[in-house]
C-alpha cells in the first residue's frame, strides 16, 4: 500500500518541535537522514557566504614597481626602478555589501523553510512505509493462525482416512494448502526484512524503533498551517528575487574608492628607500559603469518575469492543494463505507464456513468447497487490514495538507 501524491509542504519551525506545544518524538531519528545532513551543509554554505561578504570590506593592498624607457635611455638595474606601496579602500559601491547580506539571510530563511518542507515529506513517506511494514507483519500473523488451523485439519483428516470416512484426496488438498501457507509466510518474512532495511537505509530508523512511527507521533510532528506556510515561501522567494535584482542594479551605480600610497623620497626609486622619510600620495577614484546603467531597465523586466513566474507557481500550488484535499476527503469517505461493508461480509463468510463444515460432517459437501470458502474469508480479512491502513494514512495526509 504505497500512496504516491504530489504536493508541497512549507513549514518554518525548527526540527526539534511540532505544533506549538507537542514534542516531535521522531526528530532524533530524522536528524540522522541524508536530507537533514544536506540541510546542515547548506546552512554551513550560507555561513561561508556571510563570511565572504564580511571580508569584502577589507582594503586592497598594492605594490607597484616600474621603469620607463625611451630612445635615449634603456632599462636599468632593479634598484633604479620606481616603487609604490599602498592600499585602496572602497567607500561606496551601490550598497552591494548590505544588499548581499540581505540576500544571504533570505536564502538562509528559505533553507530553513525547505528543511521543514522536506521533513514533512519524510514524515509522510516514513509513515507510509511503516504502515506497509505493519501490514506485512499483520498478514504474516494471519497466515500463521491459518497454518495452525490447517495443521489441526490435517490431524482430523488423517483420523477420517483411518476410519474410512474421508478420501485420501482430501489429505492431499490439505497438505498442498499447508505448503502454500508456509511459502506465503516465508515470502512475507523476506518482505518484512526488506522493508525494515529500507526504513533504516532511507530514514536511519532501526528495527527496534519502527513502532515509534505511528498515527499520533507523525501528527505531533506537523507544524503550522499549510496555506500560511506556502504564502511565506512565495514571499521569501519573491524577496530573494528582489534582493538579487537590487544587487544587479548596484553594479550600474557609480563606485567610489579611496587610495593612499607611499613612495621612496626624491626620485621614488627603490635605491632611495629609507625608514626616516617617504613621499605620500592620496586619491579618490570615481568609476561610472555606463554600459551597466543602460541595463537597469532590462534587469527590471527580468525581475518582473521572475515574480510573475513565482506567482503562477504559488497560485497553482493553492489550486492543487484544494483539489487534493477534496480528493482525499472523497477517498476517506469511500474507505469508511468499504470497511463497514467488508466487516459485514466477513461475518457472512464466517457463517458460510461453519455451514459448509457442518455439511461436510453430514457427507453433503466436500473439502474443496470448504477451502474455497476459507480462501474467500481470509482474503476479506487481508483486504480489511489494507483498507484500515490506507484510511489511517489518508487521514494523516489530510491533516498535513489542510
Amino acid at each position: 500500500m504505497r500512496i504516491i501524491l504530489f504536493f508541497c509542504f512549507t513549514l518554518s519551525y525548527p526540527l526539534g518541535y511540532a505544533k506549538d506545544k507537542n514534542i516531535c518524538l521522531l526528530d532524533d531519528l530524522l536528524k540522522n537522514t541524508t536530507e537533514y545532513k544536506n540541510y546542515l551543509l547548506s546552512d554551513e554554505e550560507n555561513t561561508i557566504e556571510l563570511e565572504k561578504n564580511e571580508l569584502s570590506l577589507l582594503p586592497d593592498i598594492f605594490i607597484n614597481s616600474s621603469q620607463n624607457s625611451n630612445n635615449d635611455r634603456s632599462f636599468r638595474s632593479v634598484e633604479n626602478s620606481g616603487l609604490s606601496i599602498g592600499f585602496s579602500q572602497g567607500i561606496y559601491s551601490g550598497g552591494a555589501y548590505k544588499k548581499n547580506k540581505n540576500r544571504i539571510n533570505l536564502n538562509n530563511n528559505l533553507n530553513n523553510l525547505l528543511l521543514s518542507e522536506t521533513k514533512n515529506k519524510m514524515l509522510l513517506d516514513v509513515f507510509s512505509d511503516a504502515l506497509e511494514l505493519e501490514h506485512r507483519i499483520d498478514k504474516k500473523a494471519l497466515y500463521k493462525k491459518q497454518l495452525e488451523r490447517q495443521t489441526y485439519d490435517i490431524r482430523r483428516i488423517e483420523a477420517g482416512i483411518n476410519s474410512g470416512s474421508v478420501a485420501k484426496i482430501d489429505l492431499d488438498i490439505a497438505n498442498i494448502r499447508i505448503r502454500r501457507l508456509n511459502d506465503q509466510i516465508n515470502a512475507l518474512g523476506f518482505e518484512i526484512d526488506n522493508l525494515s532495511e529500507k526504513l533504516y537505509f532511507k530514514y536511519r530508523i532501526p528495527k527496534t524503533e519502527i513502532r515509534r512511527v505511528n498515527y499520533s507521533s507523525v501528527r505531533d510532528c506537523k507544524t503550522g498551517n499549510y496555506k500560511d506556510k506556502l504564502k511565506n515561501k512565495f514571499n521569501l522567494r519573491s524577496d530573494i528575487a528582489r534582493a538579487s535584482n537590487e544587487i544587479l542594479e548596484a553594479t550600474s551605480l557609480p563606485s567610489v574608492n579611496f587610495a593612499i600610497s607611499f613612495t621612496p623620497p626624491e626620485t621614488g626609486n627603490i635605491n632611495k628607500i629609507t625608514t626616516k622619510r617617504a613621499d605620500f600620495g592620496a586619491s579618490i577614484n570615481v568609476s561610472i559603469p555606463v554600459s551597466q546603467y543602460f541595463l537597469r531597465n532590462t534587469y527590471q523586466k527580468q525581475f518582473a518575469i521572475d515574480v510573475a513566474r513565482l506567482k503562477l507557481e504559488y497560485d497553482n500550488s493553492l489550486e492543487e492543494n484544494e483539489n487534493e484535499t477534496r480528493s482525499i476527503e472523497r477517498r476517506i469517505k469511500s474507505l469508511e463505507n468499504s470497511i463497514e461493508t467488508t466487516k459485514k461480509s466477513i461475518v457472512v463468510e464466517r457463517n458460510k464456513i461453519n455451514y459448509i463444515f457442518s455439511r461436510i460432517k453430514e457427507g453433503q459437501d466436500n473439502i474443496i468447497s470448504y477451502y474455497q470458502q476459507l480462501d474467500t474469508y481470509e482474503a476479506l480479512q487481508i483486504n480489511l487490514k489494507e483498507e484500515e491502513k490506507e484510511l489511517e494514512f489518508q487521514k494523516v495526509l489530510l491533516y498535513f495538507i489542510s
